[in-house]
C-alpha cells in the first residue's frame, strides 16, 4: 500500500513474520501495532508517514532498519529490549519525537539515527559502544545521560551542533575518560 495517502489505519495479522521494505511508506497511517512475531523492521517500512504519531514495537524485534520511521509524526518511541541496532536515519527528521527509551541491549546507534528530531533529553544506556556521525545532529538536546563507564565511540559530527547548549551527565568514575575524549570532552 506504499503511497496510499488515504490509508489511515491497517490491521496486520499476528501470523506475519516480516514486513517488506517500503511496505507502508507515504501512507496516511496515524497509528500502528506491529505483530509480536515480527523480528525486523525493514528499511523505510514507515518512511514519510507524516501523520504516524503512535507505534507499538513488539519485544521480538531485534533491529530497526534504515529510515524505518524517518519523516514520521511520532511523538514517543519505546525501543524493545532485544534491539541491538538502531539503523541509519531510523528516526531522521521526526521533529515531533520528544521521548525515546533506548534499552540496555542496543550497542550501535547508526549514522543520523535521530538527526533533526525533537528530542530534548536522551539516556544512552551502558550497552552502547558506538554512536555514529550525525546520530543526534540538529536535535534540540539539552541533557544527555550517558551511563557507560567507557565512553562510547563517537565522531566529529555526532553531536556537533549542541556542544555549547547541552549538559552531559556521566558516571563519576568515568568523568576523566569523557573529559579527555576528543569529542565527548567538548561538552
Amino acid at each position: 500500500i506504499n503511497g496510499c495517502a488515504s490509508v489511515t489505519s491497517i490491521f496486520i495479522p499476528e501470523n506475519i513474520l516480516s514486513i517488506g521494505h517500503d511496505a507502508f511508506a507515504y501512507t496516511g497511517l496515524t497509528s500502528v501495532t506491529i505483530p509480536n512475531k515480527v523480528t525486523t523492521i525493514n528499511d523505510k517500512t514507515f518512511f514519510a508517514c507524516n501523520r504516524l504519531a503512535s507505534v507499538t514495537i513488539p519485544e521480538n524485534v531485534t533491529s530497526i532498519g534504515k529510515s524505518a520511521f524517518a519523516y514520521t509524526g511520532l511523538t514517543s518511541v519505546t525501543i524493545p529490549n532485544n534491539v541491538k541496532l538502531i539503523g541509519q536515519s531510523s528516526f531522521h527528521d521526526c521533529t515531533s519525537l520528544i521521548s525515546v527509551t533506548i534499552p540496555n541491549s542496543v550497542t550501535t546507534i547508526e549514522y543520523a539515527a535521530f538527526r533533526n528530531s525533537g528530542l530534548t533529553t536522551i539516556t544512552i544506556p551502558n550497552s552502547v559502544t558506538d554512536i555514529e556521525d550525525y546520530a543526534f545532529n540538529e536535535c534540540l538536546l539539552k541533557q544527555i545521560y550517558c551511563e557507560a563507564t567507557t565512553p562510547p565511540q563517537i565522531e566529529s559530527e555526532t553531536f556537533s551542533n549542541i556542544y555549547n547548549t547541552c549538559e552531559l551527565y556521566v558516571p563519576e568514575v568515568a568523568y576523566s575518560a569523557y573529559l579527555n575524549d576528543p569529542y565527548w570532552g567538548k561538552f
